[in-house]
């Protein structure tokens, strides 16, 4: 089923967090691509993490960056968060352009994720039952890239990032894109990790969403089964 056809249930999926995850997420992809580039640091995680709290864009979801959905000009904004935030750890200058542009192909490198335990058997479960599935996550432009090398590109109708549609959840934006991409089917869900960006994003546009338990937020979510559990019900039940 394509993505303009009307579906009886369509799932919308967080990715970061809810279905896979980077460990040490920004900060360690930041390392990483430093050490090859300037081994003589005693830098952390930890070094970086202060300076990344401002910059990103699902740090002020406020904002239409419809203008930033070319994925070059997409990490061109990025760069200048990512080059203070170097420059601030105490990174010469003479190598930060060039840690700054290995960035974007380390965080975009599907070895460096892992998929999140009971997701994958969520996913199979919903697909057995017919449920269309996509995901809509606040991520980069090379999500779809990453979902497919992850061998969960199967799974999904399609593969909505925030990077590409120019609002970040819980913008109304970004939730009008995919009900409109899907001809806003009858019985939609969301199944995420964030209480504010997905559920109570979802919840505003008229998307029922089940909180999931998740890696970077303690949240009190169920279990993937269980979302699944609570999807089927509320199906049967509409």
């Amino acid at each position: 089923m394509s993505a303009t056809s009307r579906a009886k249930t369509v799932v919308f999926w967080d990715f970061d967090g809810t279905i896979a995850e980077r460990p040490g997420h920004w900060s360690s992809c930041m390392l990483d691509v430093l050490e090859p580039l300037w081994n003589d640091n005693d830098l952390t995680i930890d070094t970086f993490e202060p300076y990344l709290r401002t910059g990103f864009p699902w740090q002020d979801t406020t904002l239409d960056r419809t203008h930033l959905t070319d994925a070059d000009a997409w990490w061109r904004a990025l760069g200048t968060v990512l080059r203070s935030a170097y420059l601030s750890a105490g990174v010469p200058e003479s190598v930060v352009d060039l840690a700054v542009a290995g960035v974007r192909v380390r965080f975009s490198d599907a070895s460096t994720w892992r998929v999140i335990p009971g997701a994958t058997d969520a996913l199979a479960a919903l697909q057995r039952e017919g449920v269309t599935q996509a995901v809509l996550s606040n991520h980069v432009p090379e999500l779809p890239a990453i979902v497919d090398a992850l061998g969960l590109a199967g799974y999904f109708d399609t593969v909505f990032t925030s990077a590409t549609i120019g609002f970040e959840k819980p913008h109304p934006g970004i939730f009008a894109h995919a009900l409109d991409a899907f001809g806003h089917p009858d019985d939609v869900w969301l199944i995420g990790d964030n209480p504010v960006a997905d559920i109570e994003g979802a919840t505003a546009a008229g998307i029922r969403a089940v909180l999931v338990e998740g890696s970077y937020l303690v949240n009190g979510g169920v279990s993937h089964a269980e979302a699944v559990r609570i999807i089927r019900a509320g199906a049967l039940a509409a």
